[in-house]
């Protein structure tokens, strides 16, 4: 019998800010992005904490992982999303459920990060000579520091990551912290999710354990375009937690991701470019499905879901007069 999700069974990540730089980015997430239209938004990074092109990442493990939960590929592949359609699993879930946990992080980032990016991954018997720290406290939940603010962590044994449970997907979300990425849900180039706060903020208390703060901070505050990079909001990423339709005020709610998407391999290898494979032959050879394909669907997902609707084309039509008049006036004025 397939398992669908529901609310109380989905635990999502924290997005860490240290607090050196949490005042600033909050304040850019309070200013005011709201839009009646939207343009959309894939594999979101933040500006200004990014690695360099070919830098090292040296990882040290605090702890051994052993006591944190884990799911299998069998429970897995039993769990259907919200519309009764089984979840797409990432294969190698079954090759790390015969591992350690710390053995398989190490697989995970040497087949699904390494392979993308010219960034190089090493790991450190002492944690405190790591770049990334990572804890295995189970009464913390799941968070990563973003990018490389976790080199301003004072560097005295504490985390920049936690994994409160263990699973292919969890870990490649928080690797995607690392990496520099953000939730896609706080995209802010008029996204697409209409927020049922009220709802929102039960449902966090209640299931989270998050007062309004913190509700606000990891679901429904956005960042300012001008501060992430990237395209448009892609249903598909592995930065996208599942969240009811009971929380919006459309009755859209989005799925739970268990792999990377076409466009989340696209564009992490865009970012960090110079990987042994191309995101094509990583995606075919990752997924059995080639990167297009899966771009395909995802829009395919997208305008299904989030149909245009008519403020989007009044909104664009006023774009356009707009540009046209420019032009116009150019000319004139020559």
């Amino acid at each position: 019998m397939s398992n669908a999700f529901k609310l109380g069974q989905i635990k999502i990540c924290v997005e860490k800010i240290l607090n050196k730089h949490s005042r600033h980015i909050n304040d850019l997430k309070n200013i005011s992005t709201s839009h009646t239209h939207y343009t959309k938004l894939r594999a979101a990074f933040l500006n200004g904490f990014n690695w360099n092109i070919k830098d090292t990442i040296t990882i040290g493990f605090i702890g051994d992982g052993s006591n944190v939960p884990r799911k299998t590929y069998d429970e897995l592949s039993n769990e259907v999303d919200i519309e009764g359609k089984r979840l797409k699993l990432d294969p190698l879930q079954k090759i790390v459920d015969s591992m350690s946990v710390i053995d398989g992080i190490k697989e995970i980032i040497k087949q699904r990060i390494q392979p993308i990016v010219s960034l190089q991954f090493t790991y450190v018997d002492d944690y405190n000579d790591a770049k990334v720290r990572i804890a295995f406290d189970v009464n913390d939940g799941a968070w990563a520091i973003i990018g490389t603010q976790c080199l301003d962590v004072e560097n005295n044994g504490k985390p920049t990551m936690n994994l409160g449970w263990f699973d292919v997907a969890t870990t490649l979300h928080e690797m995607g912290h690392v990496l520099g990425l953000i939730h896609e849900h706080q995209n802010s180039r008029d996204n697409p999710i209409s927020w049922n706060k009220d709802a929102v903020y039960r449902w966090a208390q209640s299931d989270q354990h998050w007062d309004k703060e913190t509700t606000d901070e990891n679901i429904l505050q956005n960042y300012p375009t001008d501060q992430i990079n990237g395209s448009v909001f892609d249903p598909l990423s592995i930065m996208l937690y599942f969240f009811s339709p009971e929380l919006t005020t459309n009755h859209q709610g989005t799925r739970q991701n268990l792999r990377l998407s076409g466009y989340d391999v696209k564009y992490i290898s865009e970012k960090y470019p110079g990987g042994a494979m191309s995101p094509e032959e990583f995606y075919l050879k990752a997924y059995n499905e080639t990167l297009q394909d899966n771009i395909n669907q995802s829009t395919i997902d997208l305008n299904s879901k989030y149909p245009i609707t008519p403020n989007t084309i009044f909104y664009g039509t006023i774009v356009i007069i707009s540009v046209v008049s420019i032009i116009i006036l150019i000319i004139l004025f020559r």
